[in-house]
């Protein structure tokens, strides 16, 4: 069964606020690196979501939302790992590492919003 364009926007949805927040990540710890492990591992984690985002954009149009969010999230979190490190700053670091698995309980594991998505 073919998407409706509210599966497909809740698929780039779910792209633009787990992706972005990892792309400000990545850039601050670029920008902020001194020694030579934090900048590899701020270039560790652009090439973690340029991966994920090469991999999954393609895909966001024909998989389910619940699949799609399955699939996808792995990755984007891997992408936040390196740079958290890279770029420690106490508990805003950890708030950081957190938001994905928030986004991922009360985005990706909601039915209710999947089959809101389904008959809208």
């Amino acid at each position: 069964m073919p998407l409706t364009s509210t599966e497909r926007r809740l698929n780039l949805a779910w792209l633009l606020v787990v992706a972005l927040p990892s792309v400000g990540l990545c850039i601050s710890c670029l920008r902020s690196a001194h020694t030579p492990w934090q900048f590899a591992l701020g270039v560790a984690s652009v090439a973690c979501i340029a991966a994920a985002l090469l991999r999954h954009v393609p895909t966001y149009s024909a998989l389910a939302p619940r699949d799609f969010m399955s699939r996808s999230f792995p990755l984007l979190f891997a992408s936040y790992v390196p740079s958290v490190i890279g770029h420690w700053q106490g508990g805003l670091a950890l708030v950081a590492l957190v938001h994905p698995l928030i986004c991922y309980l009360f985005i990706a594991s909601r039915e209710r919003l999947h089959e809101w998505a389904r008959r809208r």
